[in-house]
C-alpha cells in the first residue's frame, strides 16, 4: 500500500485557488497509485487562526461534497485540513474522505495556547482502516505529546499520521520527538507540513516518514512543493518534487 503526503503552499484569502490545488494533488496521487493522501493542517484555507471563523465550513458544505465526489470517482482516500464549524465553535479539523461512504471529520483535541482564543477542541480519536492496516491521526501541536501516539498504538494502529503547520524550529522539535516515539510504540509515522507564509511564521516543509525503528527515512526540502510516497510493505519513500 502507498500513502502519500502533500507538501504544498496554500494562499490566504483565496479558497477557490486552494481548492483547485488540492484537487490537482489528489489526481496526481491517484495516478501514482496512492491509496491515501494527507494534506497539512488547515491546508484548504492556509493556517490563519484569526481568519478561521470567516472560512469555517459546516459539515454539509457543498464544497466538501465536491471532494467527496472526487474520492468516489478516483477511488482514493484523502484527508484535507480545514476549519470546521461545530455547535460549540470553530475546530481545527481534517475532512477524511473515503470512496462511496460518508465524509468523516476529525477535530484537533489539544490546542496550542495561541489557538485557544479562536478554536474549540475536539474530543474523539479516529482510526481509518486501509487494507489490513489501522491508521490514526493527529494535528500539529497534539502530535508532540507521547500519550497521543501511545493511544494510537494501544488501539491497534500501525501508522500514525500527523498533519502540521510548523516553522523550522517546530520541525526540528518534531523530528526529535517522532524519532523517539516510533520505536517505543512500534508504530510508523508520517508527518506532512506546508511551506510558505502562514499566520506570523514561515512554514518550513520538511515533510517526512519514520519507520518503526525510529529511523527517518526521508525528509522533503524546506521550500519545494511535492508529494512524498511511502510504501508500507517495503517501508521505503519516493519523493516527487514539483
Amino acid at each position: 500500500m502507498q500513502i502519500a503526503l502533500a507538501q504544498l503552499q496554500s494562499t490566504s484569502h483565496n479558497l477557490e485557488a486552494n481548492m483547485d490545488r488540492h484537487k490537482a494533488y489528489i489526481i496526481k496521487a491517484a495516478l501514482q497509485g496512492a491509496q491515501f493522501l494527507l494534506f497539512p493542517e488547515l491546508s484548504l484555507t492556509n493556517y490563519e487562526p484569526k481568519l478561521a471563523h470567516i472560512h469555517a465550513m459546516e459539515k454539509g458544505d457543498e464544497r466538501i461534497k465536491e471532494f467527496q465526489k472526487l474520492s468516489d470517482s478516483l477511488d482514493i482516500h484523502f484527508a484535507i485540513g480545514l476549519p470546521i464549524q461545530s455547535e460549540h465553535g470553530v475546530q481545527i479539523g481534517l475532512g477524511i474522505f473515503s470512496p462511496n461512504t460518508s465524509t468523516v471529520f476529525y477535530a484537533k483535541r489539544k490546542l496550542h495556547q495561541d489557538e485557544i482564543p479562536y478554536f474549540v477542541p475536539g474530543h474523539s480519536p479516529f482510526q481509518l482502516k486501509l487494507q489490513d492496516s489501522l491508521v490514526s491521526f493527529g494535528i500539529c501541536y497534539e502530535t508532540m505529546f507521547e500519550d497521543k501516539v501511545e493511544e494510537a498504538a494501544l488501539a491497534g494502529s500501525s501508522i500514525y499520521l500527523a498533519s502540521v503547520s510548523k516553522s523550522q524550529k517546530g520541525i526540528e522539535d518534531a523530528y526529535r520527538q517522532y524519532g523517539r516515539f516510533c520505536p517505543k510504540h512500534r508504530i510508523s509515522l508520517g508527518m506532512v507540513n506546508s511551506i510558505g507564509a502562514s499566520d506570523d511564521f514561515i512554514a518550513a516543509g520538511g515533510t517526512a516518514w519514520w519507520n518503526t525503528n525510529g529511523e527517518r527515512l526521508y525528509a522533503m526540502p524546506n521550500d519545494k512543493e511535492g508529494i512524498l510516497l511511502y510504501n508500507t510493505d517495503h517501508q521505503t519513500c519516493t519523493p516527487l518534487i514539483f
